[in-house]
Formats: structure tokens, C-alpha cells, sequence
């Protein structure tokens, strides 16, 4: 009997993507409502950190994308 159930990696990587994304569209509401609110000093000034923050984890995402692919289809 074969079931059609994703594996466990496969779960945990398309959960990182639906959170990876879902915080993209968090910190671009939230930097929208501060330069609309009169605080763009503050929000230019955390955004590098925050940009940096989301290129890592984007590379991170990338490299687990690539290796559940890779085991996906070796299976």
C-alpha cells in the first residue's frame, strides 16, 4: 500500500516559505505605517538590519529548497 503523504522534509520546507513569506509582507506593512506615521528616521535606520536578517534567512531557504528537491527526487 503506497500513500501519497508528503514527506517530513517536504512539510518543513514549504512551512518555512508560507512564514518566510508572511513575515516579508509583516516588515513591508510595518515599514509602511511608520514612514506614514512620521517615523521614517527610525524605520531607515533599522532597515539594513532587517534586510540582512531576511537575505541570510532567504539564502537558508534557497539551500533547503535545493536539498528537498534533491532527496525528492532521488526517492
Amino acid at each position: 500500500m503506497t500513500s501519497n503523504k508528503y514527506s517530513l522534509l517536504f512539510q518543513l520546507t514549504f512551512r518555512a516559505i508560507k512564514y518566510f513569506f508572511l513575515a516579508l509582507i509583516g516588515f513591508a506593512i510595518a515599514f509602511i505605517l511608520a514612514i506614514g506615521l512620521g517615523k521614517a528616521g527610525i524605520a531607515i535606520s533599522i532597515f539594513p538590519l532587517v534586510f540582512e536578517i531576511i537575505y541570510r534567512m532567504g539564502i537558508i531557504l534557497l539551500c533547503l529548497i535545493a536539498i528537498t528537491m534533491l532527496i525528492e527526487s532521488l526517492r
